[in-house]
């Protein structure tokens, strides 16, 4: 199952921050509680300009005491968020035009459900993540005529995930 937004517990329920976990629930399955790592999460803040994601700094420095860095000498305090989303994949989104696309849910659900079981998987994921997917990206929005190729291998990719 991909979880694209979860409840973050309060901070008087968190016991794995030293370690880099947050305790978080499903809000399609109430009290069921589970822990994940920080960095496969963000908040979405709104603005005149739309929804800005803003991915957790990876200096957390002050994660044990509840405070989220984000950058910028900025710190969220975990009581003051309520939800935690994951970030959009970025090639996908860009090729599909559409972060809500049902062949991006279909390569959500392959990571979540079968990249993120093996070694390798989580490598590629944690190198996705340090921004090598969001730099592919803005490459992709530099250079518009590779995109009809990365679609069919994407297209290519789905098809063999959902057989």
């Amino acid at each position: 199952m991909s979880f694209t937004e979860v409840k973050l517990l309060p901070r008087k329920q968190q016991n794995r921050l030293n370690e880099g976990l947050f305790r978080v629930m499903d809000d399609l399955k109430p009290f069921k509680t589970f822990y994940t790592p920080w960095n496969e999460w963000g908040l979405y803040t709104y603005s005149s300009g739309g929804r800005h994601f803003i991915h957790f700094d990876d200096k957390q420095d002050k994660l044990g005491e509840g405070l989220i860095h984000v950058g910028d000498g900025d710190y969220l305090d975990i009581d003051r968020i309520e939800h935690l989303n994951k970030e959009d994949c970025f090639i996908a989104s860009k090729v599909y035009e559409n972060a809500h696309h049902p062949s991006l849910e279909i390569l959500r659900d392959f990571r979540d459900s079968t990249l993120k079981e093996y070694a390798l998987g989580r490598a590629f994921i944690n190198f996705y993540y340090s921004g090598a997917g969001k730099t592919a990206a803005q490459f992709l929005g530099q250079v518009p005529n590779s995109i009809p190729i990365i679609r069919k291998g994407l297209d290519a990719l789905v098809e063999k995930i959902k057989n």
